[in-house]
């Protein structure tokens, strides 16, 4: 409120006028006085001055003061407002107290209303203050409420926020759509109530997880509705003690990005085939293995319970691992015979030409790593940077073994193929050593189940006759 304050004196007699006005200018500097004689002189200058205070004689020449009170009513702004009412006009008082004024005072003869005036002035200036000001306050909320429900429901993503108790507190109108519910119905609805679990695949078990992990920052999933591909984000609500509160779900849709990158891989994809081929049409001996390896390393990687995408990743690192062949001289991968130390060495320098050939392409998954360290060992041993332990990802883990297996059990010009035995016995001898125990525990297991013969060439040899029949 401006430090200067409006009072607005609306009485008839300007005898009374006077006195009101002058007992008041003694303790009130910082006050602006107004003076009105007539019921419409009062109302104009209220609509226009927008006073503080008003201090209104009930008897006045054209109406009354229950009737300017009733006017006052319907402004947005309202004075404090101070009847004054002749001998016997107690009960007008009373009803005009209901109808807002915040104090009445009783003329008398002696004038003695006079001297109470400045403290009834006094209260009712605090107490219009505080109204104000929480008036004030309550606007600046609600406009406050209103521009972030309407930034919310511009958002991009739909999200929902439920209490710790699971009963949805707020969603925006994507997350209305999503659901197809208004968000009255919505409003009555628990998170986890059967119209959300059954959209939202592993949404109980991500709520489960958040709260009863204090820890966790947030929880993502991914899952489709119709045709429709969507990404959940769950964040936790937390106190200030850390204790959980709630939760708020951001929904994504990712569909067109998806497609977007399905047309990547399906590119990709070609531009991967054609590479192969070139290194069978360099290395005819090995013709296939590429195709083995990447199927070796998918089949270990589902049993393990990668991610599609993350599989496709793997595979298409499978396809290519043996790309820097191209760069090894043919007389070299063509040899029928045992190659030279020299030879060996020029034929480890592959993973690492393999690398500086696919480093550059943007693959969204690190096939150009997982090719550089697909001859490398737990221990240290492999080859060509020599690391080992942590220092291997996950994808050149699965290819060091699926490479093996392959090669192994296959022809070579200077050998016959070894038996699925020899290959069992050399994993199971570099388990914790040279490879990954839990990918050689999947490749075993891959093995057991294909009643110890090579499981990838089983299904190759399928997928051909598949082939064939359907060319026929």
């Amino acid at each position: 409120m401006d430090n200067r304050v409006k009072i607005l004196v609306c009485e008839d007699d300007p005898d009374h006028r006077f006195l009101m006005m002058e007992a008041l200018e003694e303790n009130r500097s910082n006050t602006d006085f107004l003076e009105a004689e007539s019921g419409a002189e009062c109302l104009d200058i209220l609509k226009r001055e927008q006073p503080e205070v008003l201090i209104l004689d009930y008897r006045l020449g054209d109406m009354d003061g229950l009737e300017i009170l009733g006017a006052i009513q319907t402004m947005p702004r309202q004075p404090a407002v101070l009847l004054v009412t002749s001998q016997g006009d107690e009960k007008i008082a009373v009803q005009a107290m209901k109808m807002g004024a915040r104090d009445y005072l009783v003329k008398d003869t002696a004038l003695n209303f006079i001297h109470h005036l400045p403290h009834s002035i006094n209260q009712a200036l605090k107490e219009i203050s505080l109204e104000w000001d929480r008036s004030i306050a309550q606007q600046q909320l609600a406009e406050s409420e209103e521009l972030n429900r309407t930034i919310f429901n511009q958002m991009s993503e739909a999200i929902i926020y439920a209490d710790r108790d699971d009963t949805i507190l707020h969603l925006n109108s994507l997350a209305l759509d999503l659901i197809d519910t208004s968000y009255g119905k919505a409003r009555k609805m628990k998170l986890l109530d059967p119209q959300f679990t059954s959209l939202f695949p592993g949404l109980t078990l991500l709520v489960s997880r958040l709260k009863s992990n204090e820890d966790m920052s947030f929880l993502e999933d991914e899952f489709t509705i119709g045709e429709k591909i969507l990404t959940m984000r769950a964040t936790p609500v937390l106190g200030s003690e850390g204790q959980y509160r709630g939760v708020i779900l951001n929904l994504t849709d990712i569909s067109e990005r998806r497609r977007e990158e399905m047309e990547q891989l399906e590119a990709i994809n070609r531009t991967v085939f054609a590479l192969a081929k070139a290194v069978e049409f360099r290395d005819p001996y090995t013709s296939g293995h590429a195709a083995n390896v990447a199927f070796i390393a998918q089949s270990i990687a589902d049993l393990m319970g990668w991610d599609s995408k993350r599989v496709m990743g793997l595979r298409l690192a499978g396809e290519l691992h043996d790309i820097g062949k191209i760069a090894i001289p043919a007389e070299i991968l063509t040899k029928p015979s045992r190659l030279s130390p020299l030879e060996i060495a020029m034929l480890r320098e592959h993973p690492e030409k393999g690398f500086e050939i696919l480093k550059d392409i943007k693959f969204p998954f690190p096939v150009a790593e997982a090719v550089f360290q697909h001859h490398e060992m737990l221990d240290g041993s492999g080859y060509p940077r020599h690391i080992g332990g942590d220092g291997i990802i996950p994808e050149a883990r699965i290819l060091a073994i699926a490479d093996v297996l392959d090669a192994i059990t296959a022809h070579r010009p200077y050998r016959s193929g070894l038996g699925i035995d020899s290959a069992v016995a050399h994993l199971t001898k570099g388990r914790n050593i040279l490879f990954d125990p839990t990918v050689v525990d999947a490749a075993l297991a891959l093995i057991d189940r294909s009643e110890k013969k090579p499981f990838w060439k089983i299904q190759l040899a399928r997928s051909t006759e598949m082939k064939e029949l359907r060319n026929q």
